[in-house]
């Protein structure tokens, strides 16, 4: 598989904007790209406010909701716990299945996980556990104001505890008075780029607003590299 991993230090920092974002940029540029949100909680593959159709409808790829967000889950809780309310588990090796069956359409894919990276998907196994299993660079979303550094470093840690590849780190949201210094501080302590900083984007989301927000704002070439690289690195 050839793409990127979007985790994040928390849930709802930005993942699901910043993937349609990132991969509206790539397919600009002439890449062929498309998205994936393995599991998702909080709501069906097909609602319409769910993570699975707006990646759809921002970035305008051919696949269904389903093949999207293959589990979904009502309760917004993590995967595991709204999978039990369901009398559900989440299949790991189908999971991994059906990813690289979105993935083998396309050039590269964007895979998001679900919060960070361990948050439960069984009973012995996480997002982290998914990560390694689809062996894709991991792209760290962090939130921009206080506190973002630990976590970040945590994060990104974390990730190579796994023996999984940081590439960097995109800063999203309202900035405060540290969020100068964050970007500085993560390069720092966790040796990795911060790759952007987005802002909090109001008013209705669409596709090519989230293209131009990443183009603004975040080093596409740096993101577009990982994936030529990567997709050089499959075919030897």
């Amino acid at each position: 598989m050839n793409g990127l991993f979007v985790t994040g230090t928390d849930t709802g920092v930005g993942k699901t904007v910043l993937t349609a974002g990132i991969a509206c940029a790539l397919r600009a540029r002439g890449h062929s790209v498309g998205v994936s949100k393995p599991v998702q909680s909080g709501a069906r593959a097909a609602d319409p406010d769910g993570d699975a159709m707006l990646l759809k409808r921002w970035t305008g790829v051919g696949e269904s909701p389903d093949e999207i967000a293959p589990f979904s889950f009502a309760a917004a809780l993590a995967p595991l716990v709204a999978a039990e309310l369901e009398g559900r588990a989440v299949d790991r090796d189908e999971l991994v299945a059906r990813v690289r069956a979105v993935a083998h359409r396309y050039d590269s894919v964007l895979v998001e996980g679900a919060g960070g990276l361990f948050v439960p998907l069984g009973e012995d196994w996480t997002i982290a556990d998914l990560a390694v299993d689809l062996a894709l660079p991991v792209l760290v979303v962090a939130r921009a104001g206080l506190g973002t550094v630990n976590h970040s470093a945590l994060t990104v840690g974390a990730a190579r505890q796994l023996g999984l590849e940081p590439v960097g780190v995109i800063l999203n949201g309202p900035a405060d008075e540290s969020s100068r210094m964050n970007a500085r501080l993560i390069e720092r302590v966790a040796r990795v780029p911060v790759l952007g900083h987005t802002p909090q984007l109001d008013g209705e989301l669409t596709g090519e607003r989230l293209r131009e927000l990443v183009e603004d704002n975040v080093d596409v070439g740096a993101l577009a590299g990982v994936a030529i690289r990567s997709r050089e690195v499959a075919h030897v």
